[in-house]
């Protein structure tokens, strides 16, 4: 069983049936992107070879050079090649200075034991699917124990395993290019989950994700949302790029609701029964 920083659970509890162009009243210029496409057009292809010219050396892990990672990145930038190296640069820069080179060799132990989630699931299409219940997280209790430099490099280091899983699955089938996370919002509340204590960490997290792991969520899927989750949301909005707040759907606790939404992605024998499933596990 594959397990996930703590942080992730503020990250993935920033979900919003609103858009940040009503939290902050300001009209989005965001272009509309299909990330899940991963086919070129004549023109793309031309942008795309000169892309992976000018970058295909320098990736330190050897999953960097698949073409569906590499697309990924010109999606980002609107296939804008110029604006595509320079990104993949900074990217290759960040991660010699948190040394993600060594990140999968370090031991998290503690922190896997305390924050939970599976990730051996697939979706119909052959997505990975990751499920956690918040409730069997505290946040602030981590950050109050001193662990907050070592969680910040927990959270880079699953999200190195979550595309990791990403591009396993999209070796069995290729169309597959992102994944899915499920998780139980019941249990959320501010003091454990959004407390000021933890939201410098989660701001890095954010810009982690839209900057270094880009369009590698294909949909979160959050329920029983209590009320006490949207007064967070309203800090972090303003970091959110619009392809992020797409991927994000919250129900509440009408079972009736967020079920269907569920299965018509992930077959029942898969998840559990907490996530509209059939599965059991020891």
């Amino acid at each position: 069983m594959l397990k996930i920083s703590y942080f992730w659970a503020v990250f993935l509890t920033l979900a919003l049936k609103t858009t940040l162009t009503q939290v902050s009243g300001e009209a989005s210029t965001e272009k509309e992107i299909n990330f899940e496409d991963i086919s070129l057009t004549s023109p793309q292809r031309i942008y795309f070879n000169k892309f992976k010219a000018q970058v295909i050396n320098d990736f330190p892990e050897a999953y960097m050079r698949k073409d569906m990672y590499l697309i990924k990145w010109l999606q980002a930038t609107d296939y804008k090649v110029d604006n595509a190296v320079e990104k993949i640069r900074k990217m290759i820069s960040w991660r010699a200075e948190y040394k993600m080179d060594q990140i999968m060799k370090e031991d998290f132990s503690d922190l896997e034991r305390q924050f939970p989630i599976r990730m051996d699931a697939v979706d119909y299409v052959g997505r990975p699917v990751g499920t956690a219940d918040i409730a069997e997280w505290d946040v602030r209790k981590v950050v109050l124990m001193g662990n907050k430099d070592k969680g910040i490099r927990f959270v880079f280091r699953m999200a190195e395993v979550g595309v990791l899983r990403v591009m396993e699955q999209h070796e069995q089938h290729p169309n597959v290019s992102s994944g899915i996370i499920i998780m139980n919002l019941d249990g959320f509340n501010s003091k454990q989950h959004g407390c000021p204590e933890c939201i410098p960490i989660c701001r890095n997290l954010i810009v982690a994700l839209e900057s270094y792991f880009p369009f590698m969520i294909h949909r979160f899927i959050g329920i029983n949302t209590p009320m006490s989750f949207y007064s967070v949301f309203s800090l972090f909005a303003p970091l959110m790029k619009k392809h992020v707040r797409n991927v994000i759907k919250i129900y509440g606790p009408d079972k009736r609701q967020w079920k269907p939404a569920i299965l018509s992605l992930i077959s029942p024998d898969q998840i559990e029964q907490q996530f509209g499933g059939t599965r059991i596990y020891n």
